[in-house]
């Protein structure tokens, strides 16, 4: 069986969703982009389809994406469907985005010019921001901080879930917040919630579904899982 992960977030209507089908299933030219065609395809090939980042898809397309969804199912070749992005799940394009922009926020020296780069980067960003060199992010677009955010050096973000973190949040060198891990439940990814006071030592781990009261303070080196 060959496993394809479908990021969903491109389908805005029919003619989106079967485009996305015919590329990442390598559909021939012809495909009829219908559901007779997908139906006539997925049975005689053996796929294993992951779809994720689906509920806007369904949002947008109501019925259509049902009936792409119902396709799959008869011709056995829907392996599940994720609301986040499944650990293994590749999303070329956000990635490639989110190195130019981590790149361009590296070669930025001044505050303000960081602070610039750092919004163009976040979901959302608060007042007065401060981040150090060598930051990297998965997507980040899923990251979404209050004000006062400091983060140190060489913090990485793995923001296939995501991220929300309050006001006055300090985050030590090298800590790791990872939204998906192959390990825990299935490797599905779960959002990280981090409150406002919050202090994170350097080198912490912060898995999948961690969540982070408002004043606490994580001593360096800690793992921190959910609950």
């Amino acid at each position: 069986m060959k496993k394809v992960w479908i990021d969903c977030r491109s389908w805005k209507d029919r003619e989106s969703a079967h485009e996305s089908l015919k590329r990442e299933l390598g559909f021939p030219e012809h495909y009829g982009r219908n559901a007779d065609a997908l139906y006539d395809l997925l049975t005689e090939n053996d796929f294993g389809i992951v779809l994720y980042h689906a509920a806007q898809a369904k949002k947008n397309m109501g019925r259509e994406f049902d009936r792409i969804e119902k396709v799959m199912h008869d011709a056995e070749a829907l392996d599940r469907v994720w609301e986040g992005t499944p650990w293994g799940a590749r999303s070329v394009r956000a990635e490639e985005e989110a190195r130019e922009k981590c790149a361009a926020l590296e070669s930025v020296s001044d505050e303000a010019g960081r602070e610039k780069a750092l919004r163009g980067l976040f979901g959302r960003l608060g007042a007065r921001p401060r981040v150090e060199h060598g930051f990297r992010c998965l997507d980040g677009r899923h990251i979404r901080a209050g004000d006062d955010l400091e983060i140190g050096f060489g913090v990485t973000m793995l923001d296939s879930a995501p991220m929300q973190l309050g006001d006055r949040v300090k985050i030590g060198a090298g800590a790791l917040f990872t939204s998906s891990d192959p390990t825990l439940d299935g490797g599905e990814s779960a959002m990280i919630s981090v409150g406002s006071d919050v202090r994170i030592g350097a080198r912490c781990v912060i898995l999948p579904g961690a969540s982070i009261p408002d004043g606490v303070v994580i001593a360096p080196g800690s793992v921190v899982e959910p609950e």
